[in-house]
Order: structure tokens, then C-alpha cells, then sequence
């Protein structure tokens, strides 16, 4: 049987990061998933800087092209390495 470890990234705008997605850390293959509750919480996707950025919602937290970088890969990458 595998095991994972999870990880829950909680916040509204403070989650959204501002930065330069590709000065992120490159996270390979299936190392992370992202689970996206607006945009489609039917599965999980491989997670891709920048972080959420798909997540708005018009009726809550709406933040379009502001999310344009995270903490998440740099967090994977340094506890997996």
C-alpha cells in the first residue's frame, strides 16, 4: 500500500502569492497535486506554478491575474529534497 503526506494550504489572498512563476522551483512528475474547489473539484491536477491561479470565484475571492506565484513548490522542494 502507498502512503502520501498531505498538505493543506489555507488563505484567500495571502495564498495568491506575487511574484515571477518562473523563478519557481521546477517540481517534476507526480510529486505534488492540486486540488482546485472553483475552477474543477472533480480531481486532482499536478500542481504548476503559479499556484491557484485559476481560482476565483466572482461571488467570493476574485483575484484574476493577481496569482502569478506561490510558496507551494518552494515548501515541496525543500522537504522532498
Amino acid at each position: 500500500m502507498e502512503s502520501y503526506d498531505l498538505f493543506v494550504f489555507g488563505g484567500q489572498s495571502n495564498m495568491a502569492g506575487r511574484g515571477e512563476a518562473e523563478k519557481a522551483p521546477y517540481i517534476c512528475g507526480n510529486m505534488v497535486f492540486e486540488f482546485r474547489a472553483i475552477s474543477d473539484p472533480t480531481r486532482l491536477y499536478k500542481m504548476v506554478e503559479p499556484f491557484g491561479a485559476a481560482e476565483n470565484n466572482s461571488e467570493g475571492i476574485y483575484e484574476p491575474n493577481k496569482k502569478t506565484e506561490s510558496l507551494v513548490s518552494s515548501f515541496v522542494k525543500s522537504i522532498t529534497s
